[in-house]
């Protein structure tokens, strides 16, 4: 190797790495499962992690970046969507339509744009429960 393609070798292994910040482990807390449901039931919309803090430290305590609240505000209708995701071919049907448009076989007919006007409402009304269950407003940002 010549001096300079070795030396920028040496440059780069000797950068140092960005490294992550160290955390402390983590605590880990057995509870019953009545317990468990207190807490949660207590904790309200806040995180357990957070609700904990709070009762432990007060409000004395820095807010910690947290995921969010509890997202699903409609168990049913969430696990009714699955169920019709389970139970239908829709993802297997939108990769061959995929593929057949991208290789121009796809015949473009009455019939093939009324199935196809009919899967995009199909995909709205499933879109509108997600976002319901998700308790989500719809709206991009």
């Amino acid at each position: 190797m010549t001096a300079p393609v070795s030396n920028a070798f040496e440059e780069a292994a000797s950068k140092p790495s960005k490294s992550k910040p160290k955390y402390p482990p983590p605590l880990s807390l057995r509870l019953t499962p009545n317990e468990r449901e207190r807490l949660e039931r207590d904790a309200g919309q806040l995180t357990l992690s957070a609700y904990i803090r709070l009762c432990l430290f007060g409000d004395s305590v820095p807010k910690h970046r947290t995921r969010g609240t509890k997202v699903i505000k409609d168990h049913e209708a969430l696990a009714l969507v699955l169920h019709h995701f389970m139970h239908s071919n829709i993802a297997n049907n939108l990769n061959q339509l995929a593929k057949a448009t991208h290789m121009g076989t796809l015949p473009i007919d009455d019939e093939t744009t009324s199935c196809l006007r009919e899967a995009c409402t199909e995909v709205v009304q499933i879109r509108a429960v997600l976002v319901q269950a998700l308790g989500q407003s719809g709206r991009r940002k």
